[in-house]
């Protein structure tokens, strides 16, 4: 029998985490970035530490501008 209690939730990934090491090898900056897709770089850098959502409009534009899949 599986003692459950021993297990500890997993901590989701915040979409930022990924999106950071996604700019980070391709090597380009969050000022360039920000200004590539049409928003404030300050967004930007909320939606890297984690203090900002994405919402589908931006998972969209991330996945149309870094071909990287959205879901």
């Amino acid at each position: 029998m599986i003692d459950i209690q021993n297990f500890l939730p997993e901590t989701p990934t915040h979409p930022g985490e990924i999106l950071a090491d996604e700019l980070e090898a391709r090597n380009i900056t969050q000022k360039d970035f920000a200004g590539q897709i049409g928003i404030q770089k300050s967004q930007l850098n909320e939606i890297i530490k984690g203090k900002r959502s994405v919402n589908a409009e931006l998972a969209i534009l991330l996945e149309d501008t870094l071909h990287v899949p959205a879901t």
